[in-house]
């Protein structure tokens, strides 16, 4: 499968992206923000892992907005060369005369953020510059909410599989561990998935845990690349 991008060299767009709010990220992590579940946002509960939210052939379309150093524009190229390595999904960048639906990526708020799935129209990935701390993987994680999967443990067979302590979660953000009715495509739990939380995710106490799993000695929200689970994911909602 061919890893060559669907653009010409790196030809970047200069955008002022007009979001609502300025999320503000929550202790060292810059996915939990303000917004729905920390870093959707899509204003309306949404439903992940829809068919319908599909980029059309198979093609995300994308611009590159402003402000971006070369290193972290090479970082958002990184995500999507995995993802397209590893999956049949492409990505293209958005031409002016004809594109009406594309993800434009800004780093103008506070925060790392993304709409889930195909929203129509201009939607954003958006990442500050700490979403780049540790190279890509911040930067894969929104790109994967664009293409359209939520996180992993809202899916609803989680219980099966950790342990919520709602008692030590910040009350604003309990409703962030809710299940929803997502789509799973018949892939199992995946502990290593690139969408899961942290075991301290929206922690009182930055110590303790909120989310563990029900198999002892599990790690999970530590991944840095796509996981097998994330790939098939992937390949099942695009019929790769």
């Amino acid at each position: 499968m061919s890893s060559g991008f669907h653009f010409h060299s790196l030809h970047f767009v200069v955008i002022i992206a007009g979001t609502n709010a300025i999320p503000v990220s929550i202790g060292k992590n810059p996915m939990l923000g303000q917004h729905y579940q920390g870093d959707i946002l899509n204003p309306l509960k949404f439903k992940s892992n829809v068919l319908s939210q599909q980029w059309p052939h198979k093609t995300m379309v994308y611009k590159i907005g402003f402000g971006f150093s070369t290193e972290e524009q090479r970082l958002i190229f990184d995500a999507m060369n995995e993802i397209q390595s590893k999956t049949c999904i492409k990505f293209r960048q958005a031409s002016y005369f004809w594109d009406r639906d594309y993800v434009i990526y800004t780093k103008v708020a506070t925060g790392c953020s993304a709409h889930v799935g195909k929203t129509g129209g201009q939607q954003f990935i958006n990442l500050e510059p700490g979403c780049f701390n540790g190279g890509h993987t911040i930067t894969m994680h929104e790109t994967i909410h664009a293409l359209g999967i939520g996180h992993e443990h809202n899916r609803p067979d989680r219980d099966n599989f950790v342990i919520i302590y709602y008692d030590r979660i910040m009350p604003e953000h309990r409703y962030a561990f809710e299940k929803d009715d997502s789509n799973t495509f018949g892939v199992p739990y995946d502990y290593s998935s690139i969408m899961h939380y942290r075991k301290d995710a929206f922690a009182i106490r930055p110590w303790e845990t909120t989310i563990a799993p029900k198999t002892m000695g599990t790690v999970m929200g530590e991944s840095t690349h796509l996981s097998n689970g994330d790939t098939e994911k992937l390949k099942r909602m695009y019929r790769c």
